[in-house]
């Protein structure tokens, strides 16, 4: 893919039944027209089939220790590099927020672009995104909850397999109304402005265009986990 956000979208869809995100799996990938080229298009769904609506729908703030015990030591930067860093390839590995939290980062199969991970500290590369963008899906009921603790202007940074590290800044963050919340196919609506995107134009405002890095998970509320979807939007900072 190429790096543009600009144009009229078209968008055919043609997915059909449920999506298991747990398992690989098959997705009929829809295309969008965007400066008169065709791009593949697949917004996924960030939340397992059957989970509760119990878990932070906003800043939500890990379970204090009690008072006996002492609270963990935060890894320094180098630490964990060392833990995530194998020096075999070039992949993004893991992503470190200072003082809030750290993850391991795994990359989806090839084609399958479901595909999120169903470990707690683990974010999912979103291999559909165009190449200059970095897209890190998680479920809200696990390392997406994390997403919630950012602010604009945070720093993080994403650190390769072969220890090369990037700093990041958050520049947005968007919060979004699922018109249908279990639809891969639903218009979403932005909680601040109120302006109504379909799923071509979400797709091409987070995984399309100049290079970033889009964190994307589901926003929890009236006991539904997948209610709404949040996008936290970051710069290279050089």
């Amino acid at each position: 893919m190429t790096r543009r956000l600009a144009g009229i979208i078209s968008l055919t869809f043609f997915i059909f039944g449920w999506l298991d995100f747990c398992t690989k799996s098959q997705v009929s990938i829809s295309h969008a027209e965007v400066e008169g080229e065709t791009h593949q298009v697949y917004l996924p769904l960030v939340i397992k089939p059957g989970e509760s609506g119990e878990q932070p729908a906003a800043q939500p703030t890990p379970t204090p220790a009690p008072t006996p015990t002492p609270e963990p030591t935060f890894p320094s930067l180098e630490e964990f590099i060392s833990q995530v860093a194998s020096g075999q390839s070039s992949a993004w590995r893991g992503l470190y927020a200072t003082e809030k939290f750290t993850a391991r980062i795994v990359q989806q199969p090839p084609n399958n672009y479901s595909f999120i991970s169903s470990e707690i500290d683990v974010l999912t590369q979103y291999m559909l995104a165009d190449e200059d963008i970095v897209g890190l899906l998680a479920h809200n009921t696990h390392a997406g909850q994390y997403y919630f603790l950012l602010s604009l202007g945070d720093p993080f940074y994403l650190i390769a397999d072969d220890s090369r590290t990037q700093l990041y800044q958050v520049q947005r963050i968007d919060r979004y109304q699922a018109l249908q919340p279990s639809s891969n196919v639903s218009d979403y609506k932005n909680l601040e402005s109120g302006e109504i995107l379909t799923t071509a134009q979400l797709f091409a405002r987070y995984y399309m265009g100049d290079p970033h890095v889009t964190l994307q998970t589901c926003i929890a509320q009236n006991g539904q986990a997948n209610w709404g979807r949040l996008f936290v939007v970051a710069n290279a900072v050089e």
